[in-house]
């Protein structure tokens, strides 16, 4: 399979999983994709979990995942940053490793409201936003509240 090919279907199989989890989950997440032609899609309640250092974006059905393993974190007040050091589509029982060329994730696994850092913005107890952009253009953004942190 050539190279152009494995990313179309890698594209097109990392837009049926967020159909899949936009369209049956539990949590109160909203995922946003933008496209590198403009178009940008919604997903609402996206299923969260947090294990580790991984965090888990889930469909409802469990038929697919997206699995962002995180690494260099550091602390800003009370707020975990960390980048995205793997992004992994896993659905129909394969696994597409997404590449990733920058991004952020932040937790705030604390029982009170906590300010992102140069920003008017706040990120409510027990939730995450994340955001990256791929190699071939597509920006994903995610924030919502944890449904389930094993640390």
């Amino acid at each position: 399979m050539d190279f152009r090919r494995f990313h179309s279907r890698l594209r097109a199989s990392v837009a049926v999983l967020l159909v899949a989890i936009g369209t049956q989950a539990s949590a109160q997440g909203v995922t946003r994709v933008q496209q590198s032609d403009g178009s940008v899609r919604f997903y609402n309640d996206v299923r969260m979990s947090l294990n580790g250092e991984t965090l888990w974006i889930t469909a409802a059905d469990r038929k697919g995942a997206l699995e962002i393993v995180t690494g260099a974190c550091s602390f800003s007040g009370e707020l975990q940053r960390c980048h995205p050091s793997a992004v992994t589509l896993h659905q129909h029982g394969r696994t597409h490793a997404i590449a990733v060329d920058r991004g952020t994730v932040y937790f705030n696994l604390t029982a009170d409201s906590q300010p992102l850092r140069h920003s008017s913005q706040r990120l409510a107890p027990k939730n995450v936003l994340v955001s990256f952009h791929t190699v071939r253009g597509t920006y994903v953004s995610v924030q919502g509240a944890l449904d389930e942190v094993k640390r």
